[in-house]
């Protein structure tokens, strides 16, 4: 069985990390070195570096940052923001990236997607939909940092472009974001249900047990979560070992290891551990 997959994201905004909130509002959070050189030592599976900004500003993510990260952190690296050509693609790659994430492009050049696959294989292409779901119920793509409607649904997008060089889909519920309310478990199980690359979700994660919720009710890859990483100490060997103790398929942490432990209502570590692992 595949090991499911746990993804650090960190938003950058003007230069800074920052907390998202229902891509409103923005709190600071700190230096992007920082925050690398944190999640590098505690342990997670990937890092994905989003520049929420890029776009709107007319700028590329910086690709000095990408360079800083993949000199500290050896872990594979997804980076994304303001990616609309193939020399942008081809920078953030040779900057140490592993794979580009693509988002408002994906509609305003839809060849995009199959460009930067022929060139640079779908296993280095990831494509971000910021979704949101209307009155109607339908969940829309959304671009630019959740500010313009595509009119195109979610559902309609996937079908028609994941054969086209995808070698994943990060799911964003905009709803959900910031809210710690849980991944929009309703959202993740319809495209789960009609997509043929791996699925990863994110947008709303607010203890480790919404992870392990939405692995146990949908079949998707990986979960990606930001706020939650930033403010707990050790808080990605922790995520781990929680989904383990939950018979996730996790892989295991190589640096601190918290199996077995017992945890409280706020998925914080106790002093306890179970019986039958001491």
């Amino acid at each position: 069985m595949l090991k499911k997959r746990v993804i650090a994201a960190i938003m950058v905004k003007d230069g800074l990390v920052v907390q998202s909130i229902g891509f409103e509002r923005y709190l600071p959070v700190g230096k992007i070195d920082i925050a690398i050189e944190f999640l590098e030592h505690w342990d997670v599976d990937e890092i994905a570096i989003i520049d929420i900004g890029a776009t709107n500003n007319g700028n590329n993510i910086d690709f000095n940052s990408i360079k800083k990260a993949s000199k500290k952190c050896f872990l594979p690296i997804s980076a994304g923001g303001g990616i609309d050509n193939i020399d942008t693609a081809r920078n953030i790659l040779a900057s140490g990236a592993d794979k580009i994430i693509i988002s408002s492009a994906a509609f305003t050049k839809p060849s995009f997607i199959s460009e930067c696959s022929e060139i640079f294989g779908d296993q280095s292409i990831v494509v971000c939909l910021d979704i949101k779901k209307m009155d109607n119920g339908e969940y829309r793509c959304f671009t630019h940092s959740g500010t313009i409607d595509t009119n195109i649904s979610a559902i309609e997008f996937i079908e028609k472009n994941q054969n086209y060089g995808i070698g994943e889909i990060l799911i964003n519920s905009i709803d959900q974001d910031g809210s710690k309310k849980g991944y929009d478990i309703e959202l993740v199980k319809l495209i789960q249900n009609i997509a043929t690359v791996p699925v990863i979700a994110m947008g709303g994660a607010g203890s480790f047990e919404h992870m392990s919720q939405v692995f146990k009710e949908t079949g998707i890859s990986a979960v990606a979560a930001g706020n939650i990483f930033h403010f707990v100490e050790h808080s990605t060997a922790i995520a781990k070992a929680y989904l383990k103790n939950s018979d996730i398929p996790i892989r295991k942490s190589h640096i601190l290891d918290y199996t077995g432990h017992i945890f409280d209502e706020f998925c914080r570590v106790t002093p306890y551990k179970f019986v039958d692992a001491i």
